[in-house]
């Protein structure tokens, strides 16, 4: 099928327009990356003033900008705020980002934060403002940061368009984290 186009003055434009199984197959190609992620808090043996550690998840570029927060867990209110540079990686890279979007992460996407446990969470392959990320090299990091604890942070490089399941190595705070991402076509 094609679509003509005429504009007094210029030339005939005759375009080809994709059909309505053409769209669809691209729209499935571009939103078929879907990553479960689990993370498990641990608490630590020597803790005995144990608070529930700040956790930030997210996602930087091969620039590393930060293109998606997966998960934020810290507080909101007072006295919270003075410990969110606590979150140093994800307090630094989220700084960045305000410079070229205006929206605050900390007052539109954070949550509680969480006690030791397994935690379950999907990550659809889209930035923060819902776009769907090309294929290639990002940065997957997992920070935390506990009150009267340790400051933690894990690290791993991740390709984009191609099926992977890691586990990550686990430290004082994280005791585990395991990423599974499937494409429309290993679904």
């Amino acid at each position: 099928m094609r679509s003509v186009f005429a504009v007094v003055g210029f030339l005939l434009l005759v375009l080809p327009t994709p059909s309505i199984a053409e769209t669809r197959a691209a729209k499935a190609t571009k939103t078929s990356g879907r990553m479960v992620v689990e993370v498990e808090i641990n608490r630590p043996d020597a803790s005995r003033r144990y608070r529930k550690p700040y956790v930030a998840v997210w996602v930087e570029d091969k620039d590393r900008f930060p293109v998606k927060t997966i998960a934020l867990w810290l507080m909101k209110n007072n006295p919270g705020p003075r410990w969110h540079p606590d979150l140093r990686q994800w307090y630094k890279s989220d700084r960045m980002r305000l410079l070229v979007e205006d929206e605050s992460l900390i007052d539109g996407m954070s949550g509680a934060t969480r006690s030791p446990g397994k935690y379950k969470f999907a990550w659809d392959g889209t930035d923060n403002d819902g776009k769907v990320l090309p294929p290639g090299e990002y940065m997957f990091y997992v920070e935390s940061a506990r009150e009267h604890g340790t400051y933690q942070l894990i690290k791993e490089s991740i390709e984009l368009g191609k099926p992977f399941k890691k586990s990550l190595s686990g430290n004082n705070e994280i005791k585990s984290v395991r990423l599974d991402y499937q494409t429309g076509a290993s679904k």
